[in-house]
């Protein structure tokens, strides 16, 4: 098998996984403790991923202090935009049955 095959063949396995977990996820009755945990879990894996793979080469960036400043700011913009939306979903209604927010 030649090795653009071989890579190919790698690089649909996640493709495959995700369309059988979506699959199942439409068939089969979930618990909220089950969803939970894997989106608990998914988080854990990009919060390795960032720390294994990312986190040595962004430190050795000159000036260190610009990734921390920059990683600072971005939890920030995150907690801002989630006050913003909070805020949106109580003035607009959001939550209820009849509401036209998609949570």
């Amino acid at each position: 098998m030649s090795e653009f095959l071989v890579v190919l063949a790698f690089a649909a396995l996640p493709a495959l996984g995700n369309f059988a977990g979506g699959t199942l996820a439409e068939f089969a009755p979930v618990s909220r403790l089950a969803l939970n945990l894997a989106l608990y879990g998914a988080a854990g894996v990009v919060v390795v991923v960032v720390a294994v793979e990312l986190m040595p080469r962004a430190l050795e960036a000159e000036p260190a202090w610009a990734i921390v400043l920059a990683f600072v700011l971005g939890g920030v913009f995150y907690v801002a935009v989630d006050w913003a939306i909070q805020r949106l979903n109580d003035h607009y209604g959001g939550g209820e049955a009849g509401g036209a927010s998609p949570w």
